[in-house]
């Protein structure tokens, strides 16, 4: 058994590799959120969502294994997700901010199993054009964005700018710059390496 995670900065290209990877038959543990919905996405499909105080309740009965703030959201990987996931697939794919990256990587060290780290992105122009993109589809879908878009903006120019200065080999095995393949190609990258683990 494999857990992948997916790390990297906003609009960099990785749910879209999780999803190729799906198709490629690796199995997705869906994630719980306090934040909103974006357009599109269904709970229990994209993410959990929930309130805070199912969030904390969650957390007080020691469902996840990893959490993180992120803005104004907290967000969690249960064991039970992790579990389900494992129970469609060999492999399992995780979306993870760093600090998820290295609860995630101990609880597979306690549990034995193993586990590799991407660094996904695309670069700081792509990640405007892309951003500028997300926010413009939300108000054409009639959705409230300047306060969730402006938030995400400080962090985008704030704490992403750090881990893009921070990301090194000693946290990543891997890293994709979506900007130079297409998601396919990143995907069936990474479905190489981890066939040969």
């Amino acid at each position: 058994m494999s857990i992948i995670t997916l790390t990297g900065p906003t609009c960099a290209g990785k749910s879209t590799i999780e999803a190729q990877l799906q198709q490629r038959g690796f199995g997705r543990a869906i994630s719980h959120t306090t934040r909103s919905p974006r357009a599109g996405e269904v709970s229990g499909q994209h993410y959990h969502f929930v309130s805070d105080d199912e969030f904390t309740r969650l957390d007080g009965q020691g469902k996840f294994v990893e959490k993180i703030q992120f803005g104004s959201a907290r967000y969690s990987m249960s064991a039970d997700a992790i579990k389900t996931a494992q129970a469609a697939s060999d492999n399992v794919v995780i979306v993870a901010d760093p600090h998820g990256v290295d609860q995630i990587r101990n609880f597979c060290r306690k549990d034995g199993l193993r586990f590799f780290a991407i660094w996904v992105d695309c670069g700081e122009q792509e990640q405007a054009r892309r951003w500028i993109k997300r926010m413009m589809s939300d108000m054409v879908m009639g959705k409230e964005v300047v306060g969730a878009y402006s938030e995400r903006l400080a962090i985008m120019l704030g704490e992403e700018v750090q881990w893009r200065q921070n990301c090194n080999y000693g946290l990543y095995d891997m890293f994709l710059l979506d900007r130079t393949r297409s998601p396919q190609q990143n995907a069936e990258a990474v479905q190489k390496v981890v066939s040969s683990l």
